[in-house]
C-alpha cells in the first residue's frame, strides 16, 4: 500500500484529504505542520508528499528545502497543495520581479523547484519539452547557475524572502 503524506494545518482540509485517500486505498500520513512533515517523511518515507503552501512556522518551500537537502528524502515526489486557486500564478511573481524572468519561464522554474521533469513540466503547462529545455536554458543563464538543483535553490530562496512573502 502506498503511503502519501499530506502536510496541511486546517484540521478539516487534512481530515477531509486522508479520507478520500484512505477510500482510494493508499495509507495517508497526515502531518499538522510543516515541521511535523519533515519529521515524519524522514520516519517513514511515503510514496508522495501533499503539502499546503500556507502555513505557520515552516511553510511548504521551508518544507520542500528541508527534504531536498538530505538525502534520504530528496528524491520523494512532492506537490504543492493550496485552497487559493490563483496561488501557483502569484507565487510565480517574485520570480519574474526578482530574477527578471517571463511569466512562463517563471512557472517553468516553480515546477522545476518541485522537482518535476522536463516532460512532466511539459505536460503541465501544455508546452513542448524542447520549449521547456529552451526555457530551463534560460533559466540557467539568467540565473548563473549550472544545475536544477543550484536553480532550485534559488528559486527558494526568493520565494522564502520576507518581499516574497507579504
Amino acid at each position: 500500500m502506498k503511503k502519501i503524506l499530506v502536510i496541511e494545518d486546517e484540521p478539516e482540509m487534512r481530515r477531509n484529504l486522508t479520507t478520500i485517500l484512505r477510500l482510494e486505498k493508499f495509507r495517508p500520513l497526515p502531518a499538522e505542520n510543516g515541521r511535523v512533515g519533515v519529521e515524519l517523511a524522514k520516519k517513514e518515507k511515503p510514496d508522495l508528499i501533499l503539502c499546503d503552501v500556507t502555513m505557520p512556522e515552516l511553510d511548504g518551500y521551508g518544507v520542500l528545502a528541508a527534504l531536498r537537502a538530505d538525502t534520504e528524502t530528496v528524491a520523494i515526489p512532492f506537490i504543492f497543495l493550496t485552497a487559493k486557486g490563483e496561488k501557483n500564478f502569484d507565487s510565480a511573481r517574485p520570480l519574474e520581479t526578482e530574477l527578471g524572468l517571463t511569466p512562463r519561464v517563471a512557472e517553468t522554474l516553480l515546477w522545476l523547484a518541485q522537482g518535476k521533469t522536463n516532460g512532466e513540466i511539459a505536460t503541465i503547462l501544455g508546452n513542448s519539452e524542447s520549449t521547456v529545455k529552451k526555457h530551463v536554458l534560460e533559466i540557467f543563464e539568467k540565473l548563473g547557475v549550472e544545475t536544477r538543483t543550484a536553480a532550485s535553490l534559488r528559486a527558494l530562496e526568493v520565494l522564502s524572502s520576507p518581499a516574497a512573502q507579504g
